[in-house]
């Protein structure tokens, strides 16, 4: 799951970045008994981080950065669709709408 997160992480940086997010992705410790990486995506008005390991757990947390108001999720992916499906939902979640 970890490899597909930076395999679709790469193939989209273009697009996040034309969409107005700016996109970061970060591997967890080395050391750690369950592998991790964390995609953060910035908005203008909201910002998310989607945690996955690679047993498939994943955390999500969204923030409004006016209000600095958190909101945390928690799933089980399953599939690289699965997770495909979560990534681009996560994306329209945050991209900034037209003002």
């Amino acid at each position: 799951m970890i490899a597909y997160l930076h395999d679709w992480f790469e193939s989209n940086y273009p697009r996040l970045e034309a969409l107005g997010l700016s996109p970061h992705l970060v591997d967890g410790p080395s050391d750690r008994l369950k592998h991790s990486a964390w995609i953060d995506l910035e908005g203008r008005e909201t910002m998310c981080r989607i945690t996955l390991w690679e047993t498939g757990e994943s955390d999500v947390q969204f923030i409004l950065l006016q209000s600095g108001e958190p909101a945390m999720e928690h799933k089980q992916v399953r599939s690289e669709v699965e997770l495909a499906g979560l990534l681009d939902e996560l994306v329209s979640r945050v991209t900034p709408r037209p003002t």
